[in-house]
Protein backbone atom coordinates (compact mmCIF):
# COMPACT_ATOMS: atom_id res chain seq x y z
CA UNK A 1 0.00 0.00 0.00
CA UNK A 2 1.36 3.41 -0.92
CA UNK A 3 1.93 5.79 1.93
CA UNK A 4 -0.16 8.92 1.86
CA UNK A 5 1.79 11.90 0.66
CA UNK A 6 2.50 14.43 3.36
CA UNK A 7 0.72 17.73 2.56
CA UNK A 8 3.08 20.57 1.67
CA UNK A 9 4.13 22.77 4.57
CA UNK A 10 3.66 26.52 4.70
CA UNK A 11 7.34 26.90 3.86
CA UNK A 12 7.03 24.57 0.84
CA UNK A 13 4.00 26.45 -0.46
CA UNK A 14 5.72 29.79 0.00
CA UNK A 15 8.77 28.55 -1.89
CA UNK A 16 6.55 27.49 -4.80
CA UNK A 17 4.87 30.90 -4.80
CA UNK A 18 8.24 32.66 -4.70
CA UNK A 19 9.46 30.59 -7.65
CA UNK A 20 6.29 31.39 -9.56
CA UNK A 21 6.86 35.10 -8.96
CA UNK A 22 10.46 34.71 -10.14
CA UNK A 23 9.22 32.98 -13.28
CA UNK A 24 6.83 35.84 -14.00
CA UNK A 25 9.48 38.48 -13.32
CA UNK A 26 11.74 36.95 -15.98
CA UNK A 27 9.07 37.40 -18.66
CA UNK A 28 8.49 40.64 -20.49
CA UNK A 29 4.79 40.85 -21.27
CA UNK A 30 3.77 43.55 -23.74
CA UNK A 31 0.16 43.60 -22.62
CA UNK A 32 -2.40 41.89 -20.40
CA UNK A 33 -3.28 39.46 -23.17
CA UNK A 34 0.24 38.03 -23.23
CA UNK A 35 0.17 37.65 -19.45
CA UNK A 36 -3.16 35.80 -19.61
CA UNK A 37 -1.89 33.52 -22.36
CA UNK A 38 1.18 32.65 -20.33
CA UNK A 39 -0.89 31.94 -17.22
CA UNK A 40 -3.22 29.71 -19.26
CA UNK A 41 -0.21 27.81 -20.59
CA UNK A 42 0.94 27.11 -17.01
CA UNK A 43 -2.32 25.41 -16.01
CA UNK A 44 -1.61 21.79 -15.11
CA UNK A 45 2.14 22.23 -15.28
CA UNK A 46 4.39 22.03 -12.20
CA UNK A 47 5.93 25.25 -10.94
CA UNK A 48 9.75 25.14 -11.17
CA UNK A 49 11.08 24.17 -7.74
CA UNK A 50 14.77 24.96 -8.00
CA UNK A 51 15.24 28.23 -9.85
CA UNK A 52 18.75 29.63 -9.44
CA UNK A 53 18.91 32.57 -7.01
CA UNK A 54 19.22 35.97 -8.67
CA UNK A 55 21.03 37.70 -5.81
CA UNK A 56 22.26 37.28 -2.24
CA UNK A 57 18.79 37.88 -0.83
CA UNK A 58 17.33 35.03 -2.89
CA UNK A 59 20.24 32.76 -2.02
CA UNK A 60 19.80 33.38 1.71
CA UNK A 61 16.06 32.73 1.45
CA UNK A 62 16.73 29.45 -0.36
CA UNK A 63 18.88 28.38 2.61
CA UNK A 64 15.99 29.21 4.93
CA UNK A 65 13.57 27.10 2.89
CA UNK A 66 15.72 24.11 3.88
CA UNK A 67 15.34 24.93 7.57
CA UNK A 68 12.11 22.98 7.99
CA UNK A 69 10.48 21.82 11.21
CA UNK A 70 11.63 18.25 10.57
CA UNK A 71 15.21 19.04 11.65
CA UNK A 72 16.59 19.88 15.09
CA UNK A 73 16.68 23.37 16.59
CA UNK A 74 20.47 23.29 16.37
CA UNK A 75 20.38 22.49 12.64
CA UNK A 76 17.80 25.20 12.00
CA UNK A 77 19.90 27.76 13.87
CA UNK A 78 23.00 26.74 11.92
CA UNK A 79 21.18 27.29 8.61
CA UNK A 80 19.94 30.65 9.88
CA UNK A 81 23.50 31.77 10.60
CA UNK A 82 24.55 30.60 7.13
CA UNK A 83 21.76 32.66 5.59
CA UNK A 84 22.71 35.75 7.61
CA UNK A 85 26.32 35.42 6.46
CA UNK A 86 24.98 35.81 2.91
CA UNK A 87 22.30 38.41 3.65
CA UNK A 88 22.29 40.14 7.08
CA UNK A 89 18.76 41.35 6.31
CA UNK A 90 17.28 37.87 5.91
CA UNK A 91 14.23 38.31 8.13
CA UNK A 92 13.29 34.64 8.35
CA UNK A 93 16.80 33.81 9.58
CA UNK A 94 16.36 36.13 12.56
CA UNK A 95 12.97 34.56 13.23
CA UNK A 96 14.51 31.09 13.28
CA UNK A 97 17.10 32.27 15.81
CA UNK A 98 14.25 33.60 17.97
CA UNK A 99 12.52 30.24 17.77
CA UNK A 100 15.49 27.87 17.91
CA UNK A 101 18.46 29.59 19.55
CA UNK A 102 17.04 32.02 22.11
CA UNK A 103 17.12 30.65 25.65
CA UNK A 104 15.31 33.55 27.34
CA UNK A 105 12.40 35.78 26.44
CA UNK A 106 14.75 38.77 26.37
CA UNK A 107 16.94 37.03 23.79
CA UNK A 108 13.89 36.04 21.80
CA UNK A 109 12.64 39.63 21.82
CA UNK A 110 16.05 40.87 20.62
CA UNK A 111 16.01 38.47 17.65
CA UNK A 112 12.47 39.46 16.68
CA UNK A 113 13.42 43.14 16.85
CA UNK A 114 16.43 42.45 14.64
CA UNK A 115 14.06 40.69 12.22
CA UNK A 116 11.78 43.73 12.07
CA UNK A 117 14.69 46.11 11.57
CA UNK A 118 16.00 43.90 8.76
CA UNK A 119 12.57 43.82 7.12
CA UNK A 120 12.21 47.58 7.32
CA UNK A 121 15.61 48.08 5.70
CA UNK A 122 14.95 45.47 3.04
CA UNK A 123 11.49 46.68 2.05
CA UNK A 124 12.16 50.41 2.45
CA UNK A 125 10.09 53.29 3.84
CA UNK A 126 8.34 54.01 0.54
CA UNK A 127 7.20 50.41 0.29
CA UNK A 128 5.48 50.71 3.68
CA UNK A 129 3.76 53.95 2.67
CA UNK A 130 2.54 52.61 -0.65
CA UNK A 131 1.42 49.17 0.51
CA UNK A 132 0.11 49.73 4.04
CA UNK A 133 -3.05 47.70 4.47
CA UNK A 134 -2.12 45.14 1.80
CA UNK A 135 0.76 43.30 3.46
CA UNK A 136 0.78 39.50 3.38
CA UNK A 137 -0.85 39.60 -0.04
CA UNK A 138 2.66 40.28 -1.37
CA UNK A 139 4.97 37.38 -0.73
CA UNK A 140 7.99 39.57 0.06
CA UNK A 141 6.15 40.97 3.11
CA UNK A 142 5.46 37.63 4.77
CA UNK A 143 8.71 37.21 6.71
CA UNK A 144 8.24 40.70 8.16
CA UNK A 145 4.65 39.92 9.15
CA UNK A 146 5.72 36.65 10.76
CA UNK A 147 8.30 38.61 12.76
CA UNK A 148 5.63 41.03 13.97
CA UNK A 149 3.41 38.13 15.02
CA UNK A 150 6.31 36.50 16.86
CA UNK A 151 7.23 39.71 18.66
CA UNK A 152 3.59 40.25 19.63
CA UNK A 153 3.41 36.90 21.40
CA UNK A 154 6.85 37.33 22.93
CA UNK A 155 5.90 40.69 24.45
CA UNK A 156 2.72 39.19 25.86
CA UNK A 157 4.60 36.26 27.39
CA UNK A 158 6.98 38.76 29.01
CA UNK A 159 4.07 40.54 30.65
CA UNK A 160 4.48 43.62 28.44
CA UNK A 161 0.74 43.63 27.73
CA UNK A 162 0.28 47.16 26.36
CA UNK A 163 3.29 46.76 24.06
CA UNK A 164 1.92 43.44 22.79
CA UNK A 165 -1.49 44.97 22.08
CA UNK A 166 0.11 47.93 20.29
CA UNK A 167 2.29 45.59 18.19
CA UNK A 168 -0.77 43.53 17.29
CA UNK A 169 -2.80 46.59 16.27
CA UNK A 170 0.04 47.82 14.02
CA UNK A 171 0.20 44.40 12.39
CA UNK A 172 -3.52 44.61 11.62
CA UNK A 173 -3.02 48.09 10.14
CA UNK A 174 -0.49 46.66 7.70
CA UNK A 175 -2.82 43.82 6.70
CA UNK A 176 -6.45 44.90 7.04
CA UNK A 177 -7.63 41.66 5.44
CA UNK A 178 -5.97 39.86 8.39
CA UNK A 179 -4.91 36.67 6.64
CA UNK A 180 -2.95 35.74 9.76
CA UNK A 181 -5.89 35.89 12.18
CA UNK A 182 -4.24 38.51 14.37
CA UNK A 183 -7.66 39.95 15.29
CA UNK A 184 -8.29 36.77 17.26
CA UNK A 185 -4.96 37.15 19.05
CA UNK A 186 -5.82 40.75 19.89
CA UNK A 187 -9.26 39.67 21.07
CA UNK A 188 -7.69 37.12 23.39
CA UNK A 189 -5.37 39.75 24.85
CA UNK A 190 -8.19 42.20 25.50
CA UNK A 191 -10.55 39.61 26.97
CA UNK A 192 -7.76 38.28 29.23
CA UNK A 193 -7.31 41.79 30.62
CA UNK A 194 -11.05 42.32 31.10
CA UNK A 195 -11.13 45.03 28.42
CA UNK A 196 -14.37 43.66 27.00
CA UNK A 197 -15.59 46.95 25.52
CA UNK A 198 -12.59 47.04 23.18
CA UNK A 199 -13.52 43.61 21.79
CA UNK A 200 -17.11 44.54 20.89
CA UNK A 201 -16.24 46.24 17.55
CA UNK A 202 -14.93 42.88 16.32
CA UNK A 203 -17.99 41.04 17.59
CA UNK A 204 -20.42 43.44 15.94
CA UNK A 205 -19.30 42.41 12.45
CA UNK A 206 -22.21 40.26 11.36
CA UNK A 207 -20.22 38.45 8.66
CA UNK A 208 -17.65 36.99 11.08
CA UNK A 209 -19.16 34.07 12.98
CA UNK A 210 -15.99 32.14 13.66
CA UNK A 211 -15.53 29.94 16.72
CA UNK A 212 -13.42 32.66 18.35
CA UNK A 213 -16.08 35.33 18.10
CA UNK A 214 -19.22 33.31 18.71
CA UNK A 215 -17.95 31.91 22.03
CA UNK A 216 -16.81 35.39 23.03
CA UNK A 217 -20.28 36.69 22.18
CA UNK A 218 -21.68 34.02 24.52
CA UNK A 219 -19.36 35.24 27.29
CA UNK A 220 -20.39 38.86 26.88
CA UNK A 221 -24.09 37.98 26.84
CA UNK A 222 -23.62 36.12 30.12
CA UNK A 223 -21.54 38.96 31.58
CA UNK A 224 -24.31 41.44 30.76
CA UNK A 225 -26.93 39.25 32.43
CA UNK A 226 -28.64 38.29 29.18
CA UNK A 227 -28.86 34.62 30.14
CA UNK A 228 -31.56 33.55 27.69
CA UNK A 229 -29.71 35.10 24.77
CA UNK A 230 -26.45 33.56 26.02
CA UNK A 231 -28.01 30.09 26.18
CA UNK A 232 -29.47 30.41 22.70
CA UNK A 233 -26.19 31.65 21.30
CA UNK A 234 -24.34 28.82 23.04
CA UNK A 235 -26.33 26.31 20.97
CA UNK A 236 -25.03 27.97 17.80
CA UNK A 237 -21.51 28.07 19.21
CA UNK A 238 -21.59 24.32 19.90
CA UNK A 239 -22.68 23.71 16.32
CA UNK A 240 -19.65 25.75 15.22
CA UNK A 241 -17.22 23.85 17.48
CA UNK A 242 -18.45 21.34 20.07
CA UNK A 243 -15.04 20.86 21.71
CA UNK A 244 -14.56 24.34 23.17
CA UNK A 245 -16.60 23.86 26.41
CA UNK A 246 -14.50 20.83 27.39
CA UNK A 247 -11.33 22.93 27.44
CA UNK A 248 -12.85 26.05 29.00
CA UNK A 249 -14.44 24.08 31.85
CA UNK A 250 -11.42 21.89 32.55
CA UNK A 251 -12.99 18.64 31.43
CA UNK A 252 -9.96 18.42 29.15
CA UNK A 253 -6.52 19.85 29.78
CA UNK A 254 -5.46 22.82 27.67
CA UNK A 255 -2.17 22.18 25.91
CA UNK A 256 0.05 24.56 23.99
CA UNK A 257 -0.99 24.67 20.34
CA UNK A 258 2.04 24.93 18.05
CA UNK A 259 0.81 24.15 14.53
CA UNK A 260 0.57 26.78 11.79
CA UNK A 261 -2.99 25.90 10.82
CA UNK A 262 -6.27 25.15 12.58
CA UNK A 263 -9.07 22.79 11.64
CA UNK A 264 -12.37 24.70 11.48
CA UNK A 265 -14.65 23.07 14.00
CA UNK A 266 -11.81 20.81 15.13
CA UNK A 267 -10.33 20.06 18.51
CA UNK A 268 -7.13 21.96 17.72
CA UNK A 269 -9.20 25.10 17.06
CA UNK A 270 -10.95 24.60 20.40
CA UNK A 271 -7.61 24.30 22.21
CA UNK A 272 -6.36 27.46 20.53
CA UNK A 273 -9.46 29.41 21.59
CA UNK A 274 -9.32 28.13 25.16
CA UNK A 275 -5.60 28.82 25.44
CA UNK A 276 -6.10 32.46 24.46
CA UNK A 277 -9.51 33.22 25.99
CA UNK A 278 -9.91 31.11 29.13
CA UNK A 279 -8.50 33.88 31.35
CA UNK A 280 -11.29 36.16 30.17
CA UNK A 281 -13.90 33.53 30.96
CA UNK A 282 -12.45 33.15 34.45
CA UNK A 283 -12.69 36.90 35.02
CA UNK A 284 -16.49 36.82 34.71
CA UNK A 285 -17.98 35.43 37.95
CA UNK A 286 -20.01 32.27 37.35
CA UNK A 287 -19.28 32.03 33.63
CA UNK A 288 -17.29 28.78 33.75
CA UNK A 289 -19.80 27.11 36.08
CA UNK A 290 -22.72 28.21 33.88
CA UNK A 291 -20.95 26.83 30.81
CA UNK A 292 -20.30 23.54 32.61
CA UNK A 293 -23.95 23.23 33.63
CA UNK A 294 -25.19 23.99 30.12
CA UNK A 295 -22.92 21.59 28.22
CA UNK A 296 -21.91 17.96 28.46
CA UNK A 297 -18.43 16.54 27.91
CA UNK A 298 -17.45 15.21 24.50
CA UNK A 299 -14.57 12.98 25.59
CA UNK A 300 -12.21 11.88 28.33
CA UNK A 301 -11.16 14.27 31.05
CA UNK A 302 -7.60 14.96 30.01
CA UNK A 303 -4.83 14.06 27.63
CA UNK A 304 -2.26 11.68 29.13
CA UNK A 305 1.44 12.32 28.57
CA UNK A 306 1.78 9.09 26.60
CA UNK A 307 -1.51 9.45 24.70
CA UNK A 308 -1.55 10.43 21.01
CA UNK A 309 -1.47 14.21 20.73
CA UNK A 310 -4.94 15.64 19.89
CA UNK A 311 -3.36 17.95 17.29
CA UNK A 312 -3.10 14.98 14.91
CA UNK A 313 0.70 14.94 14.57
CA UNK A 314 0.90 11.21 15.36
CA UNK A 315 3.38 11.89 18.19
CA UNK A 316 2.86 11.30 21.89
CA UNK A 317 1.38 14.31 23.70
CA UNK A 318 4.53 14.75 25.85
CA UNK A 319 6.70 14.87 22.70
CA UNK A 320 4.46 17.30 20.83
CA UNK A 321 2.09 19.99 22.12
CA UNK A 322 2.73 18.97 25.73
CA UNK A 323 6.33 20.19 25.57
CA UNK A 324 7.01 23.29 27.65
CA UNK A 325 8.20 26.47 25.99
CA UNK A 326 11.11 28.70 26.95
Amino acid sequence: MDKKQKPPSRRDMEKLMANFHKTLSEKEFKNEGELRSFLDSMVGKPIPEDLPPKNAKDYAQDIIYDAGDDISHEERAQLAHEALAVDPDCVDAWIILAESEARTREAQKMFYEKALAAGERSLGKEFFKENKGHFWGMIETRPYMRARAGLTQCLWDMGKFDEAIDCCRKTLELNTNDNMGMRFVLGGFLVSLGRFAEVEPFLNKSDDWSTFWIYTRVLLKFKNGELEQAAELLKQAIEENRFVPDYLTGRKAIYRHTRDTLTLGGEDEAVSYAEEYVKGWRLVPGAIQWLKENTSGSGQNKVGRNDPCPCGSGKKFKKCCGESGI
